[in-house]
């Protein structure tokens, strides 16, 4: 690939640079490249058991569809960011009436 970039657009090798036309995209890791090419091919590395949704992190492939909270009010929080979503989530809900859901005990 890199031969018919300096052949014919005079472009040196940079395994950290993206070829697709038009793309800027310079990562600072040449393995994250192929996850960045997913946005131009469609195909995702990883992939969500349940919803089949692309991801490039195989940790949030695993989380994407796992309910990880939830609030009386019925909100929902999953992915690997629900933690987060539903810490901020709280502060609003709880400071409208709402209580969090008591913890789940412990299992053995």
């Amino acid at each position: 690939m890199w031969a018919h970039a300096l052949e014919l657009h005079a472009m040196a090798e940079d395994n950290k640079a993206c070829l697709w036309a038009g793309c800027v995209v310079r990562v600072k890791h040449s393995q994250l490249l192929a996850g960045h090419e997913a946005v131009h091919t469609g195909v995702w590395p990883n992939g969500c058991p349940t919803c089949e949704k692309g991801h490039q992190n195989a940790n949030k492939a695993r989380k994407c569809c796992v309910v990880l909270a939830t609030c009386r009010c019925g909100a929902t929080f999953n992915g690997a960011s629900a933690k987060k979503n539903f810490t901020t989530h709280q502060k609003r809900c709880c400071s409208a009436g709402a209580a969090p859901l008591p913890a789940a005990p412990a299992v053995d």
